[in-house]
């Protein structure tokens, strides 16, 4: 199975930055293979892909010569020869080995990244690939064409999270007992909020075992000054940052 994927950022302003990361993960793939699969994989009109996502330059480079490269005046066009190619890309890929997209933070999406979505699974014979999308509730969803399932994923519910809970806390029991059904309650029902909060318990014996806050700020509290200014730098920035840039912010130096 081929999994290509990618997500949104709220601060991040590219063109079709929705596809942005996928297209990454895309150039990747093709610039894993040989000069000759690559040239039988690759449309003709890949050009014009390049110059929506120049991340693609690379694999027209390597694609050999007879690639139509031709500039169009008309931005529609261009649009239409790039997306064309991208539709045509993919269904080559899919008839290698099962093809699967990943969208996350779809809530973040740029209209013109959804309605480039649509066009590329609908008309005839569109591409055949598993489309994952996910968003936050409450977003619109976006416009789609064909069969769409929509699942939505929240809380356990209440007997699934005390039990989560009262598992947790039988790996190693703590002292004094703890209360299951308090522990799901304080973690309003959130798998990964009831494991913080049970091996908190677990790690304090109970002492001061109040709240969701309570458990991070005592994680956080023991970790090394380096890592701590890792963690805080991460959980204020509007995107995954590049390893150099952490670095120099956090004055550590990259392994």
């Amino acid at each position: 199975t081929q999994i290509l994927a990618g997500r949104c950022y709220e601060h991040e302003f590219v063109p079709f930055k929705a596809l942005d990361g996928v297209m990454d993960a895309l150039a990747r793939r093709l610039d894993r293979l040989d000069d000759s699969e690559l040239g039988r994989l690759v449309p003709a009109q890949m050009p014009a892909l390049a110059r929506v996502f120049p991340v693609f330059a690379s694999a027209c480079g390597r694609a050999g010569p007879g690639r139509d490269s031709a500039e169009l005046s008309s931005p529609h066009a261009a649009r239409r020869r790039a997306f064309g190619a991208l539709r045509e890309l993919l269904s080559r890929l899919a008839e290698r080995a099962p093809l699967v997209l990943i969208i996350d933070d779809l809530h973040w999406a740029d209209r013109d990244s959804l309605t480039v979505i649509a066009d590329l699974l609908g008309g005839p014979e569109p591409p055949a690939l598993l489309l994952i999308l996910a968003a936050r509730r409450g977003v619109e969803r976006s416009p789609l064409p064909g069969e769409t399932l929509a699942i939505e994923l929240g809380a356990l519910p209440e007997d699934d999270a005390i039990e989560l809970a009262r598992r947790l806390l039988a790996e190693r029991p703590s002292s004094p007992t703890q209360d299951p059904r308090r522990l799901a309650k304080a973690a309003q029902s959130h798998p990964l909020f009831v494991e913080t909060l049970v091996r908190h318990v677990q790690a304090t014996g109970g002492a001061g075992a109040g709240t969701l806050e309570d458990a991070l700020a005592s994680r956080i509290a023991v970790l090394a000054p380096g890592a701590r200014a890792v963690a805080e730098m991460l959980s204020t920035a509007a995107q995954p940052l590049w390893p150099p840039l952490l670095a120099r912010a956090t004055d550590l130096e990259l392994a």
